[in-house]
């Protein structure tokens, strides 16, 4: 019983202080009037990803940093269309496509590929109609979960 005590209570601890380390801002100084994401596949095997597009408003200057979807991170680009503005997070999957050799003999002892996607700390446990926005505000930090994200007709590029 005591060996339970002994790793349950520094485990729970811990768990709760990397919880506590990002809080989530009730009033940011944006308001968001939609969001959606759209999966799309490219007209080559193996190319595909998902676009997060968010609407939003504000009456200040907001510097956005990025967007976390899923286990995912990106930088934020900006899409001005008429008075709207939009962020736009662009998440490429990537997969490595890699020759064998025709004969076994020759493949034999040969290690699969380096894994070469970016290794991101994951901070977020995200559902798939979430995202977290990070912004800068008085040289700050500052994270915003958005969960009412809507799913776009998915695009089939040729």
């Amino acid at each position: 019983m005591s060996i339970i005590k002994n790793i349950f209570f520094p485990l729970s601890i811990l768990v709760f202080m990397s919880c506590a380390s990002y809080q989530f801002e009730k009033q940011p100084p944006f308001k968001i009037i939609s969001g959606t994401y759209t999966n799309w596949v490219g007209g080559v095997r193996g190319v595909s990803g998902t676009n997060i597009n968010i609407v939003y408003s504000s009456n200040q200057e907001v510097e956005f940093d990025s967007i976390f979807y899923k286990d995912r991170k990106t930088k934020v680009s900006y899409k001005k269309n008429g008075s709207e503005t939009s962020l736009l997070g662009q998440f490429r999957n990537e997969t490595e496509d890699f020759q064998l050799q025709r004969s076994g003999q020759l493949e034999y002892g040969n290690s699969l590929p380096n894994d070469k996607k970016k290794k991101v700390d994951k901070p977020f446990k995200l559902d798939g109609n979430e995202v977290v926005i990070s912004y800068k505000e008085n040289n700050k930090i500052k994270y915003f979960k958005y969960s009412n994200l809507t799913e776009g007709e998915q695009v089939l590029y040729r």
